[in-house]
């Protein structure tokens, strides 16, 4: 949890099979890049721009969260509905 982070660009480790967690309600620009496990991500009413590739087994935490974004880039699993 950074309250105060405004950006952010994560790349996550092949294979890995740890959570990632983001509690940043301030973050302005997001950039995803992960073939880990599972994703959790708090509402982030001040999202602008976000770049999400990610092969997780549940991405509806990470739509769910982009509700302000003005700018995505959006790469998922082929099996996920939308």
């Amino acid at each position: 949890m950074v309250p105060s982070l405004q950006k952010l660009t994560y790349n996550g480790v092949s294979g890995d099979e740890t959570d990632f967690v983001l509690n940043a309600p301030s973050l302005k620009c997001l950039g995803i890049s992960d073939l880990g496990y599972v994703c959790m991500i708090e509402k982030m009413p001040e999202i602008v721009a976000a770049n999400v590739e990610v092969i997780y087994w549940n991405t509806d935490n990470i739509l769910d969260s982009l509700t302000s974004v003005k700018r995505l880039s959006l790469c998922l699993p082929s099996e996920v509905s939308y």
